[in-house]
């Protein structure tokens, strides 16, 4: 009998995409179709580990934070989730995956901010956005207030420019 270079050997390993764009193994002569690996992001359970920051008010840390946590997303390819310029997936993983990534944003985010972007039921893109415009927007406003604080800080019975004279 003549050998098909075109067609597979019993033994040989055959790759095939997936629907979450990974690669399930299947070898011809055998029934046995090995599954594509976990999504790695299934993995990730305390975000602390890859961002050590932890997005605060008061510590002026927004830009760091984003940062790397933009980092993080592009190394665990899910920066769609967080991107306007990428169209959501209908897939039922992307939707388990949006939920995790929502999760990391929770988990790298002080109390008080917490507090003043989490809305129920709105989906990871309008977190990261809400969360955007809290820092983004609030700036100037923001130096104005640190501006009065800082001119009306008293050294004893000394004002700070009394003190520093």
């Amino acid at each position: 009998m003549a050998v098909d270079p075109f067609y597979p050997k019993p033994t040989d390993v055959v790759l095939f995409p997936c629907i979450n764009s990974s690669l399930a193994i299947f070898m011809y002569g055998t029934n046995n179709i090995i599954p594509p690996p976990p999504n790695k992001v299934f993995g990730v359970t305390n975000i602390k580990t890859y961002i050590p920051l932890i997005i605060d008010l008061d510590r002026f840390n927004y830009d760091a934070w984003r940062d790397l946590f933009n980092t993080h997303c592009k190394a665990f390819k899910v920066i769609d989730h967080i991107d306007e310029s990428t169209p959501k997936s209908t897939e039922a993983e992307w939707a388990k995956v949006d939920l995790i990534v929502q999760l990391w944003l929770y988990g790298s985010m002080s109390q008080n901010v917490l507090n003043m972007v989490l809305k129920d039921g709105q989906s990871t893109k309008d977190l990261w956005v809400s969360t955007e415009n809290l820092f983004r927007s609030d700036k100037h406003s923001r130096v104005m207030h640190l501006e009065n604080e800082l001119r009306n800080i008293t050294m004893g019975d000394l004002s700070v420019v009394a003190y520093f004279t």
